[in-house]
């Protein structure tokens, strides 16, 4: 486990409840860490998922970056049959429209060694008052995948 990695999450998961308390919502953000310390916030650059991954690899690999966090909402659903779920993104419908969805932010990271670590804040809306964040629940996955996964050059990697 990188102690590193998890102090960059945990400082972001209380930096991101003041920003909540004053916005109501949280905006996709990078924050990266360079090889000589110096600590770096960037929104998404991009509304297109694909160009904005593909921008910001190339960002890491220019600065150098050696750990990140992104910070994004989301919707999720848990479900103990994952055959129900892809049945229901095989219809057509996004996860935010699914009766066990949860609205959530997520922060995700990973370092140049390899270590990937995920917390999520629940966002709880009460029918009376301001919106709030849950506790921080640690995702215990052992293995993560997708567009997001992977962006850093791994140490002793060389790039082609």
């Amino acid at each position: 486990m990188s102690a590193a990695l998890r102090q960059l999450i945990e400082d972001a998961c209380w930096k991101i409840e003041k920003i909540f308390r004053q916005t109501g919502e949280i905006l996709p953000m990078w924050h990266y860490v360079k090889a000589d310390g110096h600590e770096i916030i960037t929104p998404a650059l991009s509304e297109d998922k694909n160009r904005g991954v593909a921008m910001i690899r190339a960002l890491f690999a220019l600065e150098n970056a050696v750990r990140y966090v992104f910070i994004d909402e989301a919707w999720i659903t848990v479900l103990a049959n994952e055959k129900t779920l892809d049945e229901w993104l095989k219809s057509g419908r996004p996860v935010r429209e699914h009766p066990k969805r949860r609205e959530v932010v997520i922060i995700s990271g990973e370092d140049v060694d390899g270590a990937m670590m995920m917390v999520m804040r629940e966002i709880i809306r009460p029918k009376i008052g301001k919106p709030r964040l849950g506790p921080p629940e640690w995702d215990n996955c052992k293995q993560h995948e997708g567009r997001f996964v992977g962006l850093l050059p791994r140490r002793g990697a060389t790039l082609q």
